[in-house]
C-alpha cells in the first residue's frame, strides 16, 4: 500500500506522475480541486463539431476516440494503432483498436480491399494477444478476454461471409478451445461456421451434426434452420431417417400444432358473440360474452371474452366524455361488471384505473374488494377505490376506504399511502387538525424515504394552518436537516429563515489516505485517458474503488474525476452520499459540483432553445440523463432530455428538421433543440406552469390534462403528492429542485414562489 497525503480542496491531475509509485515507498501529494485541467470533453460535442474536429487534431489517440464515436471504424483503426505502444495506456489503445477493426470487418463496406478488412482485424487480434495486459487490473483482463472472444467471432464471420475456407478452419479452431467461455448465441455461430466449412468439403453428415448443435442452441436463427433443411437430402438415408420425427422433408408443410380441447357449446357461444360484434350490437356482444365467461370460466376462450368486455366498455367511456354523455350501452356493461366474481372486477377495476376512468373504476374496485374483505388483494382493491374516488373529488367515499384500510387492514403494503392522502384531503377541507393526525399515524409506521418526506411536508404545512409555532418550528428544523437539497426542505428553510441557503467557501482540510499499487496504476491510467477524451475509459478505471469503503476525502476527490469524465450519476452519488454523512461538507464547491452548468452554451443558444429558461433545461437534463447524451431509459427515451422517438417525429415535422431519429438524438444539439421546443410547446399548453409542464413531460399531456379535467379543472397546493404516478411525483418535485439551485447558483434567486406550486 502506498499513502499519499492530501487535501479536499486540491486534486490529482497536476502532479499525477507522481501516483505511479512503482518502488512502493511512501510520497504524500497535494493538489487542488478548483484548479482543474483543460480536459478535452469532445464526446460531448455535437456530430458537425466532431466532423470539424477530427480533421484538425494531431494527436492519434483523440484522432482515433472520435473516428470511434463517428463510426469511422477504419480511422479509428489506423490512429489507434499507431499509439498502441503508449505505455500507460496500451492495454485500452489495444482494446479501442481492437473494437474498431472488429466493427469495420462486421460492416465490410464497399468499395474496400476485402484483404485489407481481413488482415486489419487479424493484426489486431494477434497484437492484443500478444501483450499481457496490467496484471493489476481486473476490470482490463476481463475486457480482454471478452473483446479478443467477440473480435475472432466476427473474424469467422467475415471469413465465412467471403468464402476464405481454409483461413477460416483455422481461426475456428483456436475458437473452438475458448467455445465454454462463449454465451450460448454466439456458441450456435461457432458451429454454424463449422458446418459451413464441413460444407465446403463436402462432409455433408459432419456439417449437419454441427449445424445440429447450432440449432439446438439457437432455434428461432432463420439461417440456420435453412442450412438444416437444405443439407437434409444430401445426408444418406439411414442419417436423415433418424432426424424424421424432427425436420419435414423441403417443400412438405409439417403437421399443425394440436389445439387443446375445447366443448362445441364454449366455441358456438364465442362465434355468436363475435356475430354480435361484427353487427355492432354492443349490448348483445357483451350479454353474450358475460355468459361465455360464467359458462366457462376457465375455459379456453374466456380471457379473449373479458379483454373484449373491457375493450368495449373503454370505447364507451371515451364516447361518453362526449357532448351525448353516458350511452345505454355503457350503463349495461357497468352492470355486466358489477355481477362478476372478484378476481375479474379487480383487472378491470386495474385497468380502468390506468386509463384515468377513476368514476367507473371506484364502484367496480369496491365491490371487487368487498367481494373478498379480509384478504391482501382486498387492502389493494380498497386503497385504488379510495384514490379513484379521491381523484374525482368525491373525498367522502375516499376517506371511508381509507380508514377502513387503517382499522382492517393495519399490517397492509397501503396503510401509510393510505394514511398521507387521507390528510391530503384534510388539509384541501381546511382541517389541519384532523390532517396532522393521520399525517402522524403514517409516521408512525414503517415508510420509504418518499413517504418520509411527503407526510413530514404535509404535517409541516398542517402546523402552519393551525399556526402551532413549536410544530411549525420543530418539523421545519427537521425538513431542513434530513431534506435540505430537497424541494421541500427549501421551502421550510426559507420559510423559517426568510431567506434560501447560501453554503460555506471550500476551507482546505488536511486528510490522508491510502492507494494500493493498482490503485495508482488505474488513476494514472484514467488521467491520460482523461486528457485525450476518452472518458469513459477514464471513469471505468475508476470503478475498482467502488467495491471498498471510501474516506469522505476520497469520495469527494472520485466524485471529481468522475464528474471530469461526465459520469455525474456517480459523482452527484458519491456527493449527495458525503454531505448526508457529514453535513458541513456542504461547501459552496460541493453544491456547485452537484449542480454543474454542462451544457450552458447549448441551452442558452436562442436558435436551440425556444425561449425556454436555460437554467430549467439544465434542470431538466441532470434529472432525465445526469448529462450523458447517450442515455437510454427502458422505454426508448433518448438523449440528453430523453425523448421518445415517437414525439421526435412530431418534432422532426414542425420544425421541419432532416434529422434522422432516433440516432440524432443523442446529438447534443438535436436533443436539446428537439426537447426545448417540446418543453416550450408544453408551457404554452399549461399556461406557463412549470409544475404542469414538467409533469407532461414526463407522464405526456393527455394523461395530466385527464387528470386536470377529472379535478373539475382546479388543482389545490396538494395536486403534486395526489398524482396516480408516483414516478412524476417524484419527478416534478426533483426538477423543481435542481431549477431553486440553478437559479440560486448561477441567476441570482432570492425567493421561491407563494405558494411553492404556482408558475
Amino acid at each position: 500500500m502506498t499513502a499519499v497525503e492530501f487535501r479536499p480542496t486540491h486534486l490529482i491531475f497536476g502532479v499525477a506522475t507522481s501516483f505511479l509509485l512503482l518502488t512502493g515507498f511512501v510520497k504524500p501529494i497535494t493538489f487542488n480541486i478548483e484548479e482543474l485541467p483543460d480536459v478535452d470533453r469532445w464526446s460531448a460535442l455535437s456530430n458537425g463539431d466532431l466532423q470539424k474536429k477530427i480533421k484538425v487534431t494531431k494527436d492519434p489517440l483523440t484522432k482515433a476516440g472520435i473516428a470511434e464515436s463517428l463510426g469511422d471504424w477504419e480511422t479509428c483503426a489506423v490512429s489507434a494503432k499507431k499509439v498502441s505502444n503508449k505505455s500507460s495506456i496500451r492495454d485500452w489503445v489495444l482494446l479501442l483498436e481492437l473494437n474498431c477493426a472488429r466493427q469495420l470487418a462486421e460492416l465490410d463496406p464497399k468499395p474496400k480491399s476485402v484483404k485489407s478488412i481481413g488482415d486489419l482485424l487479424s493484426d489486431a487480434i494477434h497484437r492484443t494477444e500478444a501483450f499481457s495486459f496490467d496484471p493489476f487490473s481486473k476490470t482490463l483482463q476481463e475486457k480482454k478476454s471478452q473483446n479478443l472472444l467477440l473480435a475472432k467471432l466476427s473474424l469467422c464471420k467475415w471469413l465465412d461471409k467471403h468464402s476464405r475456407w481454409k483461413e477460416l478452419n483455422t481461426e475456428l479452431e483456436k475458437l473452438f478451445k475458448l467455445e465454454s467461455f462463449l454465451a450460448k448465441p454466439d456458441r450456435a455461430l461457432l458451429y454454424y461456421y463449422a458446418g459451413n466449412v464441413m460444407v465446403a468439403d463436402r462432409h455433408w453428415a459432419d456439417a449437419f451434426w454441427q449445424f445440429e448443435r447450432a440449432r439446438d442452441l439457437n432455434p428461432e436463427a432463420a439461417q440456420i434452420e435453412a442450412r438444416v433443411k437444405g443439407i437434409l437430402p444430401m445426408l444418406p438415408t439411414s442419417v436423415r431417417d433418424q432426424f424424421a420425427d424432427k425436420f419435414s422433408p423441403p417443400g412438405e408443410t409439417p403437421s399443425p400444432t394440436p389445439t387443446p380441447n375445447t366443448s362445441n357449446e364454449e366455441l358456438d357461444m364465442a362465434n355468436q358473440a363475435d356475430g354480435y360484434l361484427t353487427r355492432n350490437d354492443i349490448i348483445a356482444a357483451v350479454e353474450a360474452l358475460a355468459k361465455l365467461i360464467k359458462k366457462y370460466p376457465g375455459g379456453i376462450r374466456s380471457k379473449w371474452a373479458q379483454d373484449k368486455i373491457f375493450e368495449l366498455f373503454a370505447g364507451e367511456i371515451e364516447k361518453s366524455r362526449g357532448p351525448d354523455g353516458a350511452s345505454v350501452a355503457k350503463k349495461r356493461i357497468e352492470t355486466e361488471m358489477l355481477d362478476f366474481d372478484s378476481e375479474r372486477q379487480l383487472e378491470w377495476g386495474r385497468a380502468l384505473f390506468d386509463i384515468q376512468a377513476y368514476a367507473e373504476a371506484a364502484p367496480l374496485l369496491k365491490k371487487s374488494a368487498d367481494q373478498v374483505s379480509g384478504s391482501k388483494s382486498a387492502a389493494h382493491a380498497y386503497y385504488l377505490a379510495a384514490r379513484s374516488f379521491q381523484l374525482i373529488n368525491s373525498f367522502a367515499d375516499a376517506k371511508d376506504l381509507y380508514q377502513l384500510i387503517g382499522k382492517s387492514y393495519p399490517s397492509s403494503a397501503e396503510v401509510v399511502d393510505a394514511a398521507i392522502q387521507s390528510g391530503l384531503i384534510n388539509i384541501n377541507e381546511g382541517d389541519p387538525s384532523e390532517a396532522i393526525t393521520h399525517l402522524e399515524t403514517a409516521r408512525s409506521r414503517k415508510m420509504t424515504s418518499q413517504q418520509d418526506l411527503i407526510s413530514l411536508f404535509w404535517l409541516y404545512q398542517s402546523y402552519k394552518m393551525k399556526r402551532t409555532e413549536s410544530g411549525i418550528a420543530e418539523k421545519g428544523a427537521e425538513l431542513i436537516r434530513r431534506f435540505g437539497l430537497t424541494y421541500y426542505g427549501l421551502i421550510a428553510f426559507q420559510d423559517i429563515k426568510k431567506t434560501l441557503p447560501t453554503f460555506d467557501k471550500l476551507k482546505a482540510k488536511s486528510a490522508k489516505t491510502y492507494f494500493s499499487e493498482s490503485e495508482l496504476h488505474g488513476l494514472e491510467r484514467a488521467r491520460v485517458l482523461l486528457n485525450a477524451g476518452l472518458l469513459n475509459a477514464a471513469a471505468e478505471e475508476l470503478s475498482p474503488f467502488s467495491a471498498r469503503t471510501l474516506s469522505p476525502a476520497e469520495q469527494e476527490f472520485l466524485a471529481n474525476f468522475y464528474a471530469q469524465a461526465l459520469h455525474y450519476q456517480k459523482a452527484f452519488s458519491l456527493l449527495t452520499s458525503l454531505i448526508d454523512e457529514i453535513p458541513e461538507r456542504k461547501t459552496d464547491f460541493i453544491i456547485h459540483q452537484i449542480f454543474p452548468k454542462e451544457y450552458f452554451d447549448l441551452v442558452s443558444d436562442d436558435k436551440r432553445s425556444a425561449d425556454v429558461d436555460p437554467l430549467l433545461l439544465l434542470s431538466v437534463m441532470k434529472q432525465e440523463s445526469a448529462f450523458d447524451h447517450n442515455a437510454l431509459s427502458r422505454s426508448g427515451a433518448v438523449g440528453l432530455m430523453q425523448m421518445i422517438p415517437p414525439t421526435a417525429e412530431d418534432v422532426k415535422k414542425e420544425l421541419n428538421s432532416s434529422a434522422e431519429i432516433p440516432k440524432d438524438l443523442n446529438d447534443p444539439a438535436t436533443n436539446v433543440k428537439f426537447c426545448a421546443h417540446y418543453l416550450a410547446h408544453l408551457l404554452k399548453k399549461y399556461n406557463g406552469s412549470v409544475p404542469l409542464a414538467l409533469a407532461a413531460y414526463n407522464a405526456g399531456p393527455t394523461r395530466i390534462t385527464q387528470f386536470v379535467a377529472a379535478r373539475g379543472g382546479t388543482l389545490r397546493d396538494t395536486w403534486v403528492d395526489e398524482l396516480p404516478w408516483a414516478e412524476t411525483s417524484f419527478y416534478v418535485k426533483s426538477i423543481l429542485k435542481n431549477y431553486v439551485f440553478y437559479r440560486l447558483l448561477y441567476g441570482g434567486l432570492v425567493q421561491l414562489p407563494t405558494p411553492p406550486w404556482s408558475k
